[in-house]
């Protein structure tokens, strides 16, 4: 029988605002969509990885530039994850994600209309 969990209570029992009832099968859906989320960010990085040649080709560079890109990026990544967590924490982490979700989104369609590695 499913038995709702409470996801951010601070202890067994004690109850605080904001928190959400979720049963074990939406708590267990809720971690497969973290999951794939996961894995779909991490995609982007890999096939540029083992794209690098062509993409440095295509955009008239040469793979050592791609290299420094990934390599921004992921200290990017980072810093962000580190920004992000502290706004989670002051503003709320729905609203957090949000403005994560959106900035990704951003800089993903600037990449979109890059001419160059430089752009």
């Amino acid at each position: 029988m499913d038995n709702p969990q409470s996801i951010g209570a601070p202890a067994a029992g004690a109850a605080r605002a904001g928190t959400v009832e979720l049963t074990p099968a939406a708590a267990r859906l809720t971690i497969l969509a973290a999951c794939l989320g996961w894995l779909f960010s991490a995609v982007d990085i890999v096939l540029l990885v083992l794209y690098q040649r062509p993409v440095a080709e295509a955009l008239g560079s040469e793979p050592q530039a791609i290299r420094i890109a990934i390599g921004v990026g992921l200290l990017g990544s980072a810093a962000g994850g580190i920004a992000f967590a502290q706004l989670g924490d002051r503003y709320g982490r729905v609203r957090a994600l949000g403005w994560c979700v959106l900035l990704y989104s951003l800089a993903t369609a600037g990449m979109g209309l890059a001419r160059n590695v430089h752009e």
